[in-house]
């Protein structure tokens, strides 16, 4: 009879969890051009404009180079409509769908990314095709670009890059069903 009030002790003592901080989105997009190897769904946190370059495929010295760096961060700006990324307050969270998560003329959304004891758990969904997007037509792939943040950009998976707020730490991927 000791040892489930010992139990119960023992639970009403656990610490409470850490609390779970919404980290800003200052802004998501299409990210074509920043390759992760592999095929399946994973992602990787950008945290200075040298893994920028380096994400970019430019490798060695080469991601080094400032003038590589400036034009890149730039351009991901561009593409997530802002004026400039600061790396020094914010980090840019890049999430791949594989193919058995996205299909063709799918896209990819970010819903949330919250902080927690030092992981940002990111929720993720995959809006479907919209109706006016043409069904991809049967064959080998082609070599024509598809309109840029489709699946169909790259025939093998969706991308998105989200601007968040600063953080350390791990990120871990929860997948959200579309309403």
């Amino acid at each position: 009879m000791l040892a489930p009030t010992l139990l119960a002790a023992f639970v009403g003592c656990a610490a409470p969890a850490p609390e779970s901080i919404d980290l800003k989105i200052a802004a998501q997009g299409p990210a074509p051009y920043l390759t992760i190897p592999g095929t399946d769904t994973t992602h990787k946190v950008i945290r200075s404009a040298e893994e920028l370059a380096a994400l970019s495929g430019f490798p060695g010295e080469r991601a080094k180079d400032p003038e590589i760096q400036k034009q890149l961060v730039q351009r991901i700006a561009a593409q997530l409509k802002r004026d400039t990324i600061d790396f020094s307050k914010q980090s840019i969270i890049v999430i791949r769908a594989s193919r058995t998560d996205a299909s063709p003329g799918s896209t990819l959304q970010v819903e949330s990314v919250a902080s927690q004891g030092g992981t940002a758990l990111v929720k993720w969904k995959v809006n479907p095709p919209a109706a006016t997007t043409p069904p991809r037509p049967p064959g080998p792939p082609t070599t024509l670009r598809a309109p840029i943040g489709t699946a169909a950009a790259s025939p093998a998976h969706v991308s998105t890059a989200v601007l968040v707020d600063k953080f350390e730490g791990d990120v871990k991927l929860e997948k959200v069903m579309p309403k």
